[in-house]
């Protein structure tokens, strides 16, 4: 082993996403127990991408998340096997959130989201992330308002649409 190298680590070596899919991970941190074998076989993750929403997915949170009956990381699973079709509540939420099948995933797609349809700077979009992070119900109350008004002035979606993303985000942050 004494000739391995990191950066030569080959990320689509397909023996290796096939052991994962087969849920053979013993060793593997994260994914070595009961409930990551299990996942792993429903996500069948191809690429490090899908790997890490699999990781996040199966949180004690997203878990426990329901939503339309189902919990979120069955959504995503759905979704990605094509049980499920992916939808997105405006179509610029395609690039954010094409990755997760359309799902919530990561408190980072949150602050894209603020920065593309309400503007937020860098600063303003990790209050959010902060909000969501730590369930703070009163900066997310504060971050809510600054984010309909600047929904509202940036005009990429309706006051309704901006509404119902930001009350997505808001349950999102039960898991995210």
């Amino acid at each position: 082993m004494s000739n391995f190298n990191p950066l030569e680590v080959n990320f689509d070596d397909t023996q290796t996403w096939d052991l994962i899919c087969s849920g053979r991970t013993k060793g593997v941190f994260q994914l070595e127990s009961n409930l990551g074998k299990s996942w792993a076989k429903r996500v069948q993750p191809k690429n490090i991408e899908e790997l890490s929403a699999l990781i996040s997915i199966i949180r004690p949170g997203t878990l426990k998340a329901i939503v339309d009956g189902k919990t979120m990381t069955q959504h995503f699973v759905d979704r990605k096997n094509g049980v499920e079709e992916i939808t997105y509540l405006h179509s610029s939420l395609e690039p954010i959130l094409k990755g997760t099948q359309g799902v919530l995933v990561y408190q980072e797609q949150s602050m894209q989201i603020a920065q593309q349809l309400a503007g937020f700077d860098l600063q303003e979009a990790d209050n959010l992330r902060k909000a969501i992070g730590k369930k703070k119900a009163d900066l997310m109350a504060k971050v809510k308002g600054s984010f309909l008004k600047g929904a509202s002035k940036k005009g990429v979606v309706s006051d309704e649409v901006a509404e119902e993303i930001f009350s997505w985000i808001e349950k999102s942050s039960r898991y995210a």
